[in-house]
């Protein structure tokens, strides 16, 4: 099967037997979008690409892209939260929305457990001008034993974790927490929370595999979770074309807003005789906030009939 593109998306299409009598087809698109004064402009200066492999950023691995479902829309931002006008703080807010969903994240500078004749508490945090929203700044960590290190399941490259207070002395706290769950006691272990990709086998996801009694649920419950890039607080459902985007706390200068683009192709497949149009399913929205970007990506599949010796493509095409 062959694939034929005429716009500036980035494409890869994936073909192969449906069933016994069907060949499937699904064709990734990605489009990166400059974000200027709230308008977006197709970017022709290196475009986020199709990457079949894991893709390092400093932000953590996006796993490689497969023809996979995403029955809902991951919600990922990349930066660091930045102090207003440049004036370092100790501790802020930073938000992202889209549409009706909003998630907020609270942001301290650094700060470590130290004992006091009441107890273990944390420092004052240091004022920072900008902190990293990454998961090695998120709860988590390792844990010295004798056997070896003992990593948090949800969150490995994390800090704050110690399981005895006799150890706690000295031990960071995280940067980036809840701001509904903020840790108060050193026996508070909160889930991990953060916007860049998380982990596929993560723990915060495995746990969206498994119902009260610990038992596996159906597959069509836990799809949304399985293939998805985001934690799982920031899969949601697919928002509509003209929704409001909206990043506070990552540029100095006010949030980054603009909105979830319509899709910007037409998109066709051909068995034979028979052409077809396809409607592409968002299934991905990353904010690239350094640079001001939007990454936007949709899939499109289809099944029919297999049958020899005919012409079979799929045409993305400007809209």
């Amino acid at each position: 099967m062959k694939l034929e593109n005429g716009t500036p998306l980035q494409a890869h299409l994936f073909s192969g037997p449906a069933s016994e009598t069907d060949l499937g087809c699904a064709v990734v698109m990605k489009a990166t979008y400059e974000i200027r004064e709230g308008s977006l402009e197709i970017a022709t200066n290196t475009p986020w690409p199709i990457h079949l492999a894991p893709l390092e950023t400093p932000y953590g691995t996006f796993p490689g892209e497969v023809a996979s479902r995403k029955p809902k829309t991951d919600v990922l931002v990349l930066g660091k939260a930045k102090a207003p006008r440049g004036e370092a703080v100790r501790q802020l807010g930073v938000s992202v929305s889209v549409g009706s969903f909003r998630h907020s994240l609270a942001i301290f500078g650094e700060r470590r457990w130290e004992r006091t004749a009441t107890g273990l508490r944390p420092t004052e945090p240091i004022p920072f001008v900008e902190m990293p929203i990454v998961w090695s700044n998120a709860f988590g960590g390792k844990v010295p034993t004798a056997v070896g290190d003992m990593p948090s399941t949800d969150n490995p490259a994390g800090k704050g974790l110690f399981l005895d207070e006799d150890e706690g002395d000295g031990v960071p706290l995280p940067n980036v927490e809840d701001p509904n769950a903020l840790i108060r006691s050193p026996k508070d272990l909160p889930r991990p929370v953060g916007w860049a990709p998380y982990p596929l086998a993560g723990g915060v996801r495995m746990e969206k595999l498994r119902g009260p009694d610990g038992a596996p649920l159906p597959y069509d419950v836990v799809e949304p979770w399985v293939m998805g890039w985001a934690h799982p607080d920031l899969i949601v459902e697919t928002p509509a074309a003209g929704a409001r985007i909206e990043v506070g706390g990552l540029t100095v200068d006010g949030p980054i807003v603009t909105a979830v683009p319509a899709f910007p192709a037409r998109v066709t497949v051909r068995n034979g005789d028979d052409e077809r149009s396809l409607t592409p399913r968002l299934d991905t929205l990353i904010v690239q906030a350094e640079e001001r970007r939007l990454v936007v990506r949709w899939r499109a599949a289809e099944t029919f009939e297999m049958r020899p010796r005919e012409i079979r493509l799929v045409r993305i095409e400007p809209a």
